[in-house]
């Protein structure tokens, strides 16, 4: 299942970049668009296992684009992710998953993999009224355990502690992506400068006077400019993986067929 190539549509940059990170780390092969429209051209030119697609994007929206591609490709299975929309809302849609943001990452892969969703974990927060600390604790809490408010401005309190906390933690996930993309621009800057470098000396190597050949370690030759190939009579699809010391002058070669 990992094999099949999935379309991950999202207009939110970091978001996709995010996801396909985690996908990728998984064995699953993405590729990555921004916006409905170039996803349903994507689909109609090749072939995908699998769309992954946000439902609230601007122009063709998440279930516009679900509509158009049951048009076209009614067997393709696709994962809606919303943060603003409930599964209850988009139930009448025919979609294989839907996931509410933040992703339950493990439950994406074992929809992607057809594998049974595992059961859901109930977390309750729990306060520790000396450091006023919030964590989360899987273990099963008896009643007494369970977080109570003595009023609405402790309850409001809490619930503000607790949305800064995921700002906080989002910002922390922005930040980190946005290095991570900084470097990789700033990678594929230097792939780029490189391959114009090797162009630059392959041009240069093929327009020299003299030979110029080069070989692997065990002798076999990797590259063979046009002046080798005068000399040696060999076009460079014939020469190179050949071993180097079966090369031998054209001329030599002529006389050595005419005397034999």
């Amino acid at each position: 299942m990992s094999g099949q190539r999935i379309l991950l549509v999202d207009d939110d940059r970091s978001a996709r970049v995010t996801l396909s990170i985690a996908l990728r780390s998984e064995g699953f092969a993405i590729e990555i668009v921004e916006s409905g429209e170039e996803a349903l051209r994507r689909i109609r030119e090749g072939a995908y296992g699998w769309v992954i697609s946000d439902v609230n994007m601007p122009g063709m929206n998440g279930v516009e684009l679900v509509q158009r591609i049951r048009e076209i490709r009614p067997d393709l299975p696709i994962i809606l992710i919303s943060a603003y929309r409930s599964e209850e809302e988009l139930k009448d849609l025919e979609v294989q998953g839907f996931l509410e943001k933040p992703i339950d990452i493990r439950k994406l892969y074992h929809i992607l993999r057809g594998e049974p969703l595992p059961p859901e974990e109930t977390f309750e927060p729990r306060v520790d009224r000396i450091t006023e600390g919030l964590w989360l604790d899987r273990r099963p809490r008896g009643r007494d355990e369970v977080i109570r408010f003595h009023d609405a401005s402790e309850r409001e309190a809490f619930t503000r502690r607790t949305y800064d906390f995921y700002e906080l933690l989002e910002k922390k996930v922005e930040e980190r992506t946005r290095e991570l993309l900084e470097k990789q621009r700033s990678l594929e800057e230097a792939y780029f400068e490189l391959r114009k470098t090797k162009l630059f000396l392959e041009n240069l190597i093929d327009a020299s006077p003299n030979c110029v050949i080069s070989t692997d370690t065990e002798g076999r030759i990797l590259s063979f400019n046009r002046t080798a190939e005068r000399v040696f009579g060999y076009g460079r699809d014939q020469a190179v993986g050949m071993e180097v010391w079966r090369l031998s002058p054209a001329s030599a070669r002529a006389r050595r067929e005419a005397v034999h």
